[in-house]
């Protein structure tokens, strides 16, 4: 453990052990952000049902929550989950739990989106949902500018989840559309 008393990067799975097919996320992850591939995700969700990644998804949260792991750790569900609802949920944790400055608040939206521009993002669309579920207006302006860019699939995934509140900077994007 670090100097902070918060895990190093290569710790941060190991202390969220599901014990299930679930194990490949709780690995070292010395590579990490990237230190689990697509193909290796994918492995897992072939190998689990969405309950399982959803009780895996809820004990990494905790853990960051209580300053055991990074929230960089929540990225693995943000780029490569299949799931629309949990990637939307994953998005918005992170945003929501990543440690910024003033001089730099929107860092964790930034890299969302050079995901998305970048193409390295599953469920694009339950993404920028996420984003646009925290209601900030600032956010939504960065948004309105990538609308043009949505795919069918992207537009249908982002049209489709909802995040159980609504905000009024949510429902005048939608207007303004």
């Amino acid at each position: 453990m670090g100097s902070t008393g918060i895990r190093t990067m290569k710790e941060d799975y190991r202390y969220v052990r599901s014990g299930s097919s679930l194990d490949r996320l709780s690995g070292d992850f010395s590579l990490y952000p990237d230190g689990i591939s697509h193909e290796e995700f994918n492995k897992i969700v072939q190998d689990s049902e969405v309950w399982e990644r959803k009780s895996a998804y809820r004990k990494l949260v905790e853990a960051v929550c209580r300053n055991k792991v990074a929230p960089e750790t929540l990225l693995v569900f943000v780029k490569y989950e299949p799931n629309a609802k949990l990637a939307h949920r994953a998005t918005n944790d992170f945003i929501r739990l990543m440690s910024c400055s003033l001089a730099n608040e929107f860092a964790g939206v930034k890299y969302i989106l050079d995901l998305y521009k970048s193409a390295n993002i599953c469920s694009a669309g339950a993404a920028l949902a996420g984003l646009l579920s925290l209601g900030d207006r600032r956010v939504n302006a960065l948004l309105r500018v990538l609308r043009p860019s949505f795919t069918n699939e992207t537009l249908h995934e982002f049209t489709r989840i909802h995040p159980g509140h609504l905000c009024s900077a949510s429902i005048e994007f939608y207007f303004d559309w």
